[in-house]
Order: structure tokens, then sequence, then C-alpha cells
């Protein structure tokens, strides 16, 4: 018997190593967005729209709280709040992300920006407006309507 207990929204294995093709740190319950040398942006989890140098992707998995952006090694995950949309810019790199409109139990979103891939040439992501953190997360406001963050990579 495998004994686990959740702890918000990370699984802690409390025996080892679980059975199983895959493990806790899977990037599995998310939205995927992959440039493919042979079939251009694609996205696993939401739908894809090309304009200009945008490669805009709206998720459509039922948790909305985690994307990663394969061609910039780019994990994003939210502790609170949901994803609408992200957009990438093919030409400056910037990832611009749409946040839903708050709630009167999610006045405020918690973004995660981790980088667990080392992709040449790419810088660390950050935000472009200086956001507090708390508990290693970016805390964003939310509007009444769509909100929008833009990340830069800093090169």
């Amino acid at each position: 018997m495998i004994w686990c207990r959740v702890s918000g929204f990370r699984l802690i294995d409390l025996t080892g190593r679980l059975p199983g093709d895959y493990d806790p740190n899977f990037f599995g319950h998310a939205f995927n967005i992959v440039n493919h040398p042979d079939f251009g942006w694609l996205a696993f989890g939401g739908n894809v729209k090309v304009d200009g140098d945008w490669v805009s992707v709206q998720p459509l998995d039922s948790f909305r709280m985690r994307v990663y952006v394969a061609s910039r090694g780019l994990w994003l995950t939210l502790d609170a709040g949901r994803f609408e949309a992200v957009e990438v810019n093919t030409r400056t790199h910037a990832i611009r992300i749409a946040l839903s409109p708050q709630t009167p139990d999610t006045p405020q979103a918690r973004l995660h920006v981790e980088q667990p891939a080392k992709v040449t040439g790419v810088g660390t992501y950050r935000p472009r407006l200086q956001l507090t953190t708390e508990r290693d997360a970016y805390a964003i406001p939310l509007k009444r309507t769509t909100t929008w963050i833009e990340l830069t990579d800093g090169k």
C-alpha cells in the first residue's frame, strides 16, 4: 500500500518512489506549448492561434493553473487564480499571461515562475512590473476583467 498526503497542490510521497510510469514531478496535468520543427506551434491541452510575432494559447485543460512553455524552458504555476491565455512573442521572447477576473474567494493570483530546463540563450524570466512576493510566488492583484501580466527574460 502506498501512503501519500496532499499538501496544497503538491503530492508528498511518504514511502519513497511511487510505482508506475510517472512520478509526482511529471508535467502531467498542465497545458504544454511546443514549437515543433515539422508541425510548428502546438499546445497539448489548449488551442493555438498565431498572429504575427505572437503565439496565443487558450488553455482547455480542467485545471488551468499550470503551463509549460517548452521553447523557453518556462514552468508557470498558480497557487490561486486561473490562466485564460498565455502568449509567446517569437521575436522578443516576452510572455504575456491573461488571468481570469477576480472572484470573492480569489482577489489575487499567486504565480510561480520556474525554469527547470536550461535553454541556451534564455535569461531568467520575471514580471516586467514590480510585484510583491509571498511564499516564493508573485502576488498579482486581479481586476474585475482579465488581468494581463508580461514576463521578460532580461535579454
